[in-house]
C-alpha cells in the first residue's frame, strides 16, 4: 500500500476527511466529518466510496467506554443511519438505509489469556434491500464467550436471539458450539420451528 492519496486534518475535536484514499484500503475514498467529544465519536456525512461504484454514507454517534486496564467495555448508539449504494445480484444499483438503535455491546475480559465474553442488544432496520424491508430486535441470551483475543477466533458458547418487530413469532435464534467452528441455526414462523441445522462462523458473517 503507498501513502494516502486526498487528505485529512485532525484538530482536538475533529478530524475532517477529504477524498483520503489509501487509508484504510487501495480501494476506498472517505470524504466527511468526525466530530470528538469525550467517549463520543459523531460521524456527519461520513462517505466511504468503492472503486466498484458502492458506497456507505454514515451519519451518528458511537459512545465508547472502558476501564483504565481495557479489561471491559461498552459501545453504544441511540441512532447510527447508514445509506449505502449497493450493487445487487442483478447487478443494478440500489439505495439502502440500514439504521440501529437502542444499541449496546459489552466485552469483558475473562482470565489473563485473551479470553472474553460480548454481548449484544438492539434494534435494526433495513429499507430498500433486494429482498424487501425489514426490522428485528435482537439479544444475546447468554453472552459469546471466546478462548482468545485472535481476531480468527469464534465463540465457543452463547445464544443470541433476533425477533422480527412486526411479529415476534417469527424468531432466529444462534446457539455456539464448543467447537469454536459451528453454531446451531433455528428459525421459527408464525411461532412454528421452520429450521433446525448447523452452520458455521463464516455462513453468518457471510449473512
Amino acid at each position: 500500500m503507498g501513502p494516502p492519496l486526498g487528505n485529512y486534518v485532525k484538530t482536538s475535536d475533529k478530524i475532517t476527511f477529504n477524498n483520503c484514499r489509501g487509508l484504510f484500503d487501495d480501494d476506498t475514498a472517505v470524504s466527511g466529518v468526525i466530530n470528538l467529544s469525550t467517549n463520543q465519536y459523531q460521524y456527519v456525512d461520513f462517505k466511504i466510496s468503492y472503486d466498484d461504484g458502492e458506497s456507505s454514507l454514515v451519519n451518528g454517534a458511537l459512545k465508547v467506554t472502558s476501564t483504565a486496564n481495557d479489561t471491559s467495555g461498552t459501545i453504544e448508539t441511540n441512532n447510527l443511519k447508514v445509506v449505502s449504494t449497493e450493487i445487487d445480484d442483478n447487478k443494478k444499483s440500489r439505495t439502502v438505509e440500514y439504521n440501529l438503535s437502542a444499541f449496546k455491546t459489552s466485552f469483558q475480559e475473562e482470565g489473563s489469556n485473551g479470553a472474553y465474553s460480548l454481548s449484544s442488544e438492539g434494534i435494526f432496520k433495513v429499507k430498500g434491500s433486494e429482498i424487501g424491508d425489514y426490522s428485528a430486535k435482537f439479544n444475546t441470551i447468554n453472552p459469546f464467550r471466546y478462548k482468545s483475543n485472535d481476531e480468527d477466533s469464534d465463540a465457543y458458547d452463547g445464544q443470541l436471539k433476533v425477533v422480527d418487530t412486526t411479529n415476534d413469532k417469527n424468531y432466529s435464534i444462534l446457539i455456539a458450539n464448543n467447537d469454536a467452528k459451528t453454531l446451531m441455526y433455528q428459525a421459527s414462523s408464525d411461532g412454528k420451528q421452520v429450521i433446525n441445522k448447523t452452520i458455521t462462523w463464516d455462513e453468518v458473517y457471510d449473512y
